[in-house]
């Protein structure tokens, strides 16, 4: 087999820690950002997933990313990535942060069973603060839950999160109850 090589001259950036995928990412959201998605010459496709728009009410996002089928309500949402069919309830607070959104949205009978069994739905609660993280897929964030960078925080591993190079990050499917302070 033939192999040839090239030199590349476009964006690229390397992800391979949790610090970079995060930065990189928030730097996507940027006014200024290193890529530029809307190039007409270069046109990004991304894979057609049928959803519902984006419901914004009454909230203030600045330097964001949303993708299709959000939810968003009275939140303020600030140099952030969400991701597909995200939920952000109201009151809440949401700076730098790498939400990974949802594979699914859950049911009447899925919701009805989270509060039978005081789990938080998918998504942000209502008056939760979140700063800097990564929240992953399908991640379950309680009411007035309390994620916050500080500074020089200690790596550090838990059932429930993670904290890596000052960022904390809820793993997929993770649970953090109401009123949690991280």
């Amino acid at each position: 087999h033939r192999v040839y090589s090239f030199v590349y001259q476009g964006y690229w950036e390397d992800i391979g820690t949790i610090k970079r995928f995060y930065e990189v990412n928030l730097e996507m959201a940027m006014p200024d950002a290193p890529f530029d998605f809307y190039d007409a010459e270069r046109p990004i496709y991304t894979h057609a997933r049928f959803l519902p728009p984006s419901e914004v009410h009454g909230a203030h996002l600045h330097n964001v990313l949303l993708p299709e089928g959000c939810r968003i309500y009275d939140a303020s949402v600030s140099n952030s990535v969400i991701g597909l069919r995200s939920i952000i309830g109201a009151e809440a607070v949401i700076q730098s942060t790498v939400m990974m959104g949802a594979d699914y949205y859950e049911t009447e009978r899925e919701l009805a069973e989270n509060r039978k069994l005081d789990r938080p739905d998918i998504g942000i609660g209502a008056g939760s603060v979140i700063h800097r993280a990564i929240i992953d897929k399908n991640a379950r964030i309680g009411r007035n839950v309390h994620i916050r960078n500080i500074t020089n925080r200690p790596d550090m591993e838990t059932n429930d999160w993670v904290a890596r190079d000052g960022i904390v990050m809820v793993p997929k499917g993770g649970v953090i109850p109401d009123g949690t302070v991280i």
